[in-house]
């Protein structure tokens, strides 16, 4: 990802995230930092084009729970 690309997709989450907290002032460095860490570890999970996927590990059985068959 360019570092162009990657400042856009900071800015866009930045907006959303100043807009969905009411437009707080005085948070615009916080949440930038905040964001900037949100969309890098995304990034690095997601791959560079975003396709990759995480696998899940769930255990059969769960401590307390009646189980069903797994087929």
């Amino acid at each position: 990802m360019s570092d162009a690309k990657l400042q856009e997709e900071i800015f866009a989450v930045a907006r959303h995230l100043y807009e969905r907290t009411g437009g707080a002032q005085g948070r615009d460095l916080d949440n930038w930092l905040e964001v900037e860490n949100i969309v890098r570890t995304l990034r690095k999970i997601a791959g560079e084009d975003g396709k990759k996927y995480i696998l899940i590990n769930v255990p059969a059985n769960i401590p307390g729970k009646k189980n069903k068959k797994i087929e």
